[in-house]
């Protein structure tokens, strides 16, 4: 009789923390404000432009937009790319690589937006080659790339995620 009493009791005790759990910010996090920016790499910061990591204000090509996303850079959304919201959700790049992509506060990376990183690798010819990286945990807040791939060098990296705030 005590055993079962205290087996009732312990089931008591941590229902209410289960519930609570489900009522908790993190339970919240299931809303996602899909968002998306294309970034430079080291074979674009080699031609004189932004450095590695900024934001690079053109649209991708070959659909690695999420088509319902909003553009989540600092520098102005590239027209006809999305709607575009004034948004500032900006993901940083550190490392040498592989590059580590960290996302921004309230961001992580999600299997609703198809993808979450990619790159290109190459210099604009027919021999670029994308790779999709893969393993990224739903909910994660970074994930690494590398910075080759074979004898090419990174030039335009591609991060879809989802953000809590609008």
């Amino acid at each position: 009789m005590i055993k079962g009493s205290a087996l009732a009791g312990a089931a008591a005790w941590t229902a209410p923390m289960i519930i609570d759990s489900l009522n908790s910010p993190a339970a919240a996090g299931s809303i996602c404000n899909k968002y998306w920016v294309k970034l430079t790499g080291p074979a674009i910061q080699e031609d004189g432009n932004p450095p590695i990591g900024s934001c690079f204000s053109a649209c991708p090509g070959g659909g690695y937009v999420v088509s319902d996303a909003k553009w989540g850079g600092t520098c102005s959304h590239p027209s006809g790319c999305d709607a575009g919201d004034g948004n500032t959700h900006m993901p940083t790049m550190s490392g040498s690589g592989p590059y580590t992509v960290t996302l921004p506060a309230s961001c992580t990376f999600s299997s609703t937006t198809g993808f979450s990183l990619a790159g290109r690798y190459g210099n604009g010819s027919g021999s670029d080659t994308y790779n999709t990286v893969s393993g990224i945990a739903n909910g994660a807040t970074s994930a690494s790339i590398n910075k080759t791939n074979g004898t090419k060098t990174l030039a335009y990296l591609y991060v879809k995620f989802c953000c809590t705030t609008a």
